[in-house]
Formats: structure tokens, C-alpha cells, sequence
């Protein structure tokens, strides 16, 4: 099977209606025909999801922006006729107005990106690489996420395959931040929602929790972790 170049592109047009655009380029991949996959699982949670049902707005085109036709062949499955056999450029929307620890969640003030329901994959290729670009609403300016970004500051990430992808959330807007480390790796926390919280206090305690549970498990592989607070505590 020929293999893309994947990349993404999330916006956010209209916030205060909870929704999330994204744009997926698939650069290299000349079948006459491509399926592309919204997941129906989350990580950590062992039920089938139905992530598929908030996507809106599905379109393909070719590399000169001629529309491609496509079809939704299943409940999480989209099939793009190429016959051109040329880059394909798919745009969709995905409504997100649920909080819970698998779900997206966006208003006027942020947004909350669970991957699994935000981002397709085409068929076969769950190890393939990808970049992810955050293009924040005018009136936010932070993105946090444990994904490496291509430079300091930037808000391109680079991803080595779709399961790291869909184990890290996303953060976008106005969050305070602050950091620390523990067990040899820094830890980022993002808090959402304001509040009478200490940060100095948390880094301490948080610090703590990771030591003695790296000691549990003897051995803590990540080199960079976030974790999102708000009314809900996502670790990745």
C-alpha cells in the first residue's frame, strides 16, 4: 500500500458555536481510492465510542482543488475516489460541547481536544508520522499539549504515529502554566477555570505523586508530560 505524508491543520471560526475545524493533507498517496477513520476508542477507556456521529461538513479535493468524490461507507468510515491519483485535501468540522475525560470540549474561552474524537487516519496506516498545526481564536495565545513542537513557541507539532497522537490532548486559549520535575522529566499543568490554588504547593505534591509512582513501576519512560486541569483531571 502507497504511504502518505500526513498533516493537520485545527482552526477555530466559530468557538462560541463549539465547534473544532480541521484540515487533513495527505501528500505522496496516489490510490485511486482511500479510506480514511475516525477512531472508536479512547485510550484507557474499554468501550466502543462513537466519535463519528459530531463530524459535520466532510469534503475532499485534489491537489489543484478540484472536489473528489467521497462516501461515508460506514459509521466511522470515509471512502474518497482519486481517480487523478493526486493529493488529497479533506475538510470536515466536529462538534465539541461535552466534558468528560474522552470527549472535546469548545466555548468563546477554550478549548479541550480529546484526539481520538477530533482526528481521522486513512486505513492501515495507524504508524504512520504526522504534523499537527494549532491555529488559535483570535483572542486566545497558548496551546499546551505534550507533543514536541517543531520549534520553541511554535504551535506545529510533530507526531511519530496516530496512537501518541490520540493519548495527547490539547489545550487551547488563555490557561495559566506552570512547570515542574520529577523522576528526570519535566511536567507542564495547565489550569483552566481559575481558582484558589497554590501552584508552588502543587509542584511539590505533584512532584511527590510522580516519584512514588515511578518507584511502583520502576521506571518512567515519558520524556514530557501535561496535564490539563479544569473540571477534570486528563494525565498524559
Amino acid at each position: 500500500m502507497a504511504q502518505s505524508h500526513i498533516s493537520f491543520e485545527v482552526s477555530f471560526v466559530e468557538p462560541q458555536a463549539h465547534y473544532v475545524e480541521v484540515s487533513m493533507l495527505l501528500k505522496g498517496n496516489h490510490q485511486p481510492q482511500i479510506d480514511v477513520k475516525m477512531p472508536v476508542w479512547a485510550p484507557g477507556s474499554y468501550l466502543v465510542r462513537e466519535f463519528a456521529k459530531n463530524v459535520e461538513g466532510f469534503k475532499a479535493i485534489d491537489g489543484k482543488g478540484q472536489a473528489l468524490a467521497s462516501q461515508k461507507v460506514n459509521k466511522s468510515t470515509w471512502r474518497i475516489q482519486n481517480p487523478k491519483k493526486s493529493d488529497i485535501r479533506i475538510s470536515y468540522r466536529v462538534y465539541a460541547f461535552e466534558i468528560s475525560v474522552r470527549t472535546s470540549f469548545v466555548d468563546a474561552s477554550h478549548a479541550f481536544l480529546s484526539p481520538t474524537g477530533i482526528f481521522m487516519y486513512p486505513a492501515g496506516q495507524l504508524a504512520k508520522p504526522s504534523t499537527v498545526t494549532i491555529k488559535p481564536f483570535a483572542s486566545w495565545s497558548k496551546v499546551s499539549t505534550g507533543l514536541s513542537p517543531v520549534k520553541p513557541g511554535a504551535f506545529t507539532y510533530t507526531v511519530p504515529n496516530f496512537d501518541i497522537l490520540f493519548d495527547s490532548p490539547i489545550e487551547v486559549g488563555n490557561q495559566d502554566v506552570f512547570e515542574f520535575t520529577a523522576a528526570g522529566v519535566r511536567h507542564e499543568v495547565a489550569m483552566y477555570g481559575g481558582g484558589n490554588y497554590n501552584a508552588e504547593k502543587l509542584k511539590v505534591d505533584m512532584a511527590k505523586i510522580v516519584e512514588q509512582t515511578t518507584k511502583v513501576f520502576g521506571e518512567n519512560p515519558n520524556k514530557y508530560l501535561l496535564c490539563t486541569i479544569m473540571h477534570r483531571v486528563v494525565v498524559v
